[in-house]
Order: C-alpha cells, then sequence, then structure tokens
C-alpha cells in the first residue's frame, strides 16, 4: 500500500512540475510577444551652389579685313558692323564660347540665319569652328573649357555686273547656339576646342620635329608631337633639357644652334659664348636648329 501511495505523490508532483512549466512558457510567451520597437531613419540632403556661366569672350579681328567695321560683346551676345566697299572686301573674327561654370554644357540647337536669294548673290556668311569643322548639335562644352569660332562675311568676288547694288544696302546676319545641361558623359569632343593650330618645325640632331606655335619645351616633351620620349627629358635641379644624341654617342644639354655646325659640335670645337642653353620653360622657336651639346 505505500509502495502506490508513493507512485500517487510522484504522480502529483509531476503533475505540478509540468503545470509550472507550462506556465512558465506561457508567460514568457505573453512577455516576448509584448516587446515591440521601432526604427526610425532620419537625414537631410544639401544641394550645392552651382554656377551655370557661359558666354563669348577674347574676340580678334583678322588681319584683312574691312577697317570700318565694330565688334561688341554683352555677355551671351555679339554685335557687328561691317562696311564694304568692293567685291572681295570681306570681315572675319574669331571669338571663343567660354565655360567658367562648374556645369558641363552640351549643344543641343543650332541656328544659323538664312540669306534671301538677293543677298546670297552678294555675300558668303560662314561661322565655324576656328579650324574650320562645322558646330553641330550634341557637341560637348565642359566646365572650364572654351570652344572657337570663327566669323566671316565676304562681299563676293565673282559677282554678275547685274547684281550689283545700285544704292547702299544693310543686311542682317544672324546665328544662334543653344546650350542645355550635360552629365560630362555624353556627346562628341570637338578636337582641339575648334582652335586651328598653327604648327612650326624645328630640328634636333638632324631629325625634323613640329610643335605648336608658343608651345614650351615642358609641354612638348610630354605631348604627343614628341615622337622620341624616351631620348628627351627635363634635367631636375636647373630644368635644362637634356637629349641622348645617336650622333654624339651620350646625352647631352639642348642648346640652340648659331654660328657652328654639327661637325664642329661633334668634334667638341665650339665656342661656348655661341651656344644658348634651353630650358623646360622656353618657348620652342620655328626653323631653329637645336643641337645636344657637350
Amino acid at each position: 500500500m505505500k509502495r502506490n501511495s508513493f507512485f500517487g505523490n510522484d504522480r502529483k508532483l509531476l503533475v505540478l512540475i509540468l503545470g509550472i512549466v507550462i506556465v512558465s512558457i506561457m508567460t514568457i510567451t505573453l512577455a516576448y510577444a509584448a516587446l515591440s520597437v521601432t526604427l526610425n531613419v532620419h537625414g537631410s540632403a544639401r544641394i550645392s551652389s552651382s554656377d551655370w556661366d557661359i558666354y563669348l569672350g577674347n574676340p580678334k579681328v583678322s588681319e584683312g579685313s574691312v577697317s570700318d567695321n565694330t565688334l561688341s560683346l554683352d555677355g551671351t551676345e555679339a554685335n557687328f558692323d561691317a562696311t564694304f566697299n568692293m567685291p572681295g572686301d570681306y570681315y572675319e573674327f574669331i571669338i571663343d564660347i567660354i565655360n567658367d561654370g562648374d556645369i558641363d554644357a552640351i549643344i543641343t540647337k543650332v541656328n544659323k540665319g538664312s540669306l534671301t536669294t538677293e543677298q546670297a548673290k552678294l555675300f558668303n556668311y560662314t561661322i565655324t569652328y576656328q579650324n574650320g569643322d562645322s558646330i553641330t548639335t550634341n557637341q560637348r562644352l565642359d566646365k572650364g573649357t572654351s570652344l572657337r569660332l570663327l566669323v566671316k562675311v565676304e562681299y563676293k568676288k565673282d559677282i554678275n555686273n547685274v547684281d550689283l547694288p545700285s544704292s547702299q544696302i544693310t543686311t542682317d546676319f544672324s546665328f544662334n547656339i543653344e546650350f542645355t545641361q550635360s552629365d560630362g558623359s555624353t556627346g562628341t569632343v570637338v578636337p582641339d576646342n575648334g582652335v586651328s593650330l598653327n604648327l612650326i618645325e624645328f630640328t634636333v640632331d638632324y631629325k625634323t620635329f613640329q610643335a605648336e606655335e608658343g608651345m614650351t619645351w615642358e609641354k612638348w616633351i610630354s605631348s604627343d608631337y614628341n615622337t622620341e620620349k624616351d631620348k628627351f627629358t627635363i634635367r631636375e635641379w636647373d630644368d635644362i633639357i637634356q637629349y641622348d644624341s645617336e650622333y654624339m654617342g651620350g646625352s647631352f644639354w639642348l642648346t640652340i644652334e648659331s654660328e657652328s655646325d654639327y661637325n664642329a659640335y661633334a668634334e667638341n670645337e665650339y665656342d661656348p659664348q655661341y651656344l644658348s642653353l634651353v630650358y623646360k620653360g622656353d618657348p620652342i622657336r620655328n626653323g631653329v636648329d637645336y643641337l645636344a651639346a657637350p
């Protein structure tokens, strides 16, 4: 009887324990379900100041243009007035479109005013880039750059006598270019920014090279005009140009040839007073012989 009574007591104990466990689990579950969290993301954004600054500048009238002329600029407008007296007279000038802002731009519209049939008998009117390339849409004007235009009005040379005006006439010419904002990744780049490069030639060690007029040695050495980059160097401690000469057996200072010849230099028989050392900031001189002299 005692054995059975003990089992009965154990059973009650187990039931009690299970009941506590169940209650505890339920309590934990309820407590867990009552927990919550709210996440908040806060931030700010600001637009920095930007500068949209495109304008016309640096006008220069070409030599040979009629002397009776005026040219004025007002930001995004250029106005000219010229008087022609005889067939063959012309008025020509260059002008830059300058992007001094910090936003890239692209050409979205080009509108050249048309001449009437009668005006076209008397005048040629062209606006291109200075290098002769056409001005078209989708061309880029990146921030900090410029494009150079060439404007020319000509009183035709081959005009027929019957078309000559019997009295003074005034003809208006117009040309409009529209720019819009660009992300800088689209559009075509105008070669050399439309600038017509005036190339010069010079000789070093019997070899002929080209450079842009006014180009310094420092700029030329790293440019594509230097077809022997492995032979030209700048001596760092005094900025003198050195050249690895094939004919003189070593690297020598680059000097301007004056009143001697290559043989005299090669034989080391030269008078130093005739030599002029070439430095990195010196402009390259057109048609000059440069020589690597000891």
